[in-house]
């Protein structure tokens, strides 16, 4: 029995060699083995050799030698290694709940990668944090509409380029990004986008023309208001009501570009007043 979160062990049938260890009352415990097993049968009916290492970790409530067995690694027949991790020259790789690819549980940079970048915030952690709170659970289908359009329409060859060029004037920013996201809406409700540094400056914004220029002087510096600036802070959050009627929700998501610099997108809905 494999557990449902390993994602190394492979158990099959084949041959092994245990290795046992025997305490000063004669007591022998098996501790593991190596194995030679049988990773797959081709479509000759040819039997493809894999390799293992397993261990046995017995105690606890509810463990049997059947249930407590596992792979430390697992190498299929076409050299693909399975492991849990990895010590580089002393950092470790790993991975988190969603697939990202971690150093020492941090994000990194992988150039030759589609879609090389990592995304530092909101973590996993803050937004199942933040998902949970009586505000977010009200607006939840907004946010969730948000996050999906980040993913489906940003997370891109060409928007997280423009993360990467430090060429471009501030004109040209906001140029590129307003051809990139005005003709996308969210059940026509339109998202409005900003890029912003991390220090809270905005330097392009859908929400004003293409061809506008320079945008940073129309909006004041967004860590001054405190509920965006905690919507900046957990990944998730609304602002002040704008009308009677209506609310703006914030959803910012920090990218590091591959010059290791954080930009934040900030993503701004109007949406509906709900009773919270």
């Amino acid at each position: 029995m494999v557990a449902n979160n390993d994602t190394v062990s492979h158990l099959r049938y084949g041959t092994d060699i245990s290795f046992e260890v025997r305490d000063k009352d004669d007591r022998s415990v098996e501790i593991g083995n190596v194995q030679m097993v049988i990773d797959r049968i081709d479509e000759n009916n040819n039997l493809r050799g894999g390799f293992s290492i397993l261990v046995n970790d017995p105690g606890g409530e509810g463990r049997t030698f059947e249930n407590s067995r596992r792979n430390l690694m697992y190498l299929d027949n076409d050299s693909q290694l399975f492991v849990q991790k990895i010590n580089l020259g002393g950092k470790v790789l790993s991975t988190d709940g969603s697939g990202n690819l971690l150093c020492d549980g941090g994000n990194i940079y992988v150039s030759s990668a589609k879609f090389p970048y990592q995304r530092i915030f909101p973590t996993i952690q803050q937004l199942e944090i933040n998902l949970k709170n009586k505000f977010i659970i009200a607006y939840q289908n907004y946010i969730q509409s948000m996050i999906t359009f980040f993913n489906d329409k940003l997370t891109n060859v060409e928007y997280m380029g423009l993360l990467d060029d430090y060429s471009l004037s501030n004109g040209e920013y906001q140029h590129t990004l307003v051809n990139m996201v005005s003709h996308y809406d969210i059940s026509n409700n339109p998202v409005r986008v900003q890029m912003v540094t991390v220090s809270g400056n905005v330097f392009a914004d859908s929400k004003y023309v293409a061809d506008y220029g320079d945008v940073t002087s129309l909006s004041t510096n967004i860590y001054n208001n405190p509920e965006i600036s905690q919507a900046i802070l957990v990944g998730i959050g609304g602002m002040a009501r704008c009308t009677a009627d209506t609310k703006v929700l914030n959803v910012c998501i920090g990218i590091e570009n591959k010059w290791g610099t954080i930009v934040l997108t900030r993503l701004i809905m109007e949406v509906p007043v709900q009773i919270v």
